[in-house]
């Protein structure tokens, strides 16, 4: 009778043991699995956030060149606004001179490939630190458009009004020939001009405080994903 109740204890033992070591066995199988997926992810994140830093480089650069451009542009409209208010021979040169400046198109093109993967696939869940989730969506969906925008706007108010105007009442020859001087007498709509200046650079210099806040907001996130990098 003992012998059997030994046995029964046994067998029972036996098979808790088993249970158990099968219960041990799928937990350390999950955490193993976690743990290599966890790595994965890991480096992945860490190969989006190096391609990250070099998009947000890339435009950085191009952002800094667009605005030496734009701010090359409000220094002329400027010059073109001063001369203007006294439009004798010497200004008007001078006025002939600063506007094919204006000519210019600026046009800025982000690179946003890295982003637009992240964003498509849901895999923008895989970088951790909030703030550079968040950093990038506003960049590329808010900021960026507005910078496209207001280069825009630039570009259609000097096609539509300024280039028209420019072209049909002045003389350019003194772009190509520096003996030669327009004469302020030649210069009919002065006033049309003025009026034109005035918005082109009302549009201008909001489009280079546009410039300069995103410039600053690039400069930060770049700042947040390299710390995120060197961790």
């Amino acid at each position: 009778m003992l012998s059997k109740r030994f046995k029964v204890r046994s067998a029972l033992a036996s098979a808790l043991l088993e249970i158990l070591i099968i219960i041990v066995g799928i937990l350390l199988s999950l955490w193993i699995s976690n743990l290599f997926q966890r790595n994965q992810e890991n480096r992945q994140e860490t190969a989006y956030l190096r391609n990250i830093e070099r998009d947000l480089q890339r435009d950085l650069v191009q952002l800094q060149t667009d605005l030496a451009q734009r701010q090359a542009q409000l220094q002329a409209a400027n010059t073109i606004l001063q001369a203007l208010e006294a439009p004798d021979d010497a200004q008007i040169n001078t006025i002939v001179e600063n506007i094919p400046q204006l000519m210019f198109t600026v046009r800025f093109s982000s690179s946003q490939a890295t982003f637009t993967t992240l964003e498509s696939t849901g895999h923008l869940s895989w970088i951790r630190n909030d703030s550079i989730v968040s950093g990038l969506t506003d960049l590329y969906n808010n900021s960026y458009e507005s910078i496209h925008h207001n280069n825009d706007d630039v570009s259609g108010f000097r096609d539509n009004f300024l280039l028209p105007l420019v072209i049909e009442n002045f003389d350019f020859r003194s772009v190509v020939d520096p003996e030669y001087r327009p004469e302020a007498s030649s210069v009919k709509p002065v006033g049309a001009l003025y009026n034109h200046l005035v918005y082109e650079t009302m549009t201008l210099q909001s489009t280079v405080n546009m410039y300069r806040e995103v410039i600053a907001e690039v400069e930060a996130l770049l700042t947040m994903v390299s710390t995120t990098l060197e961790r």
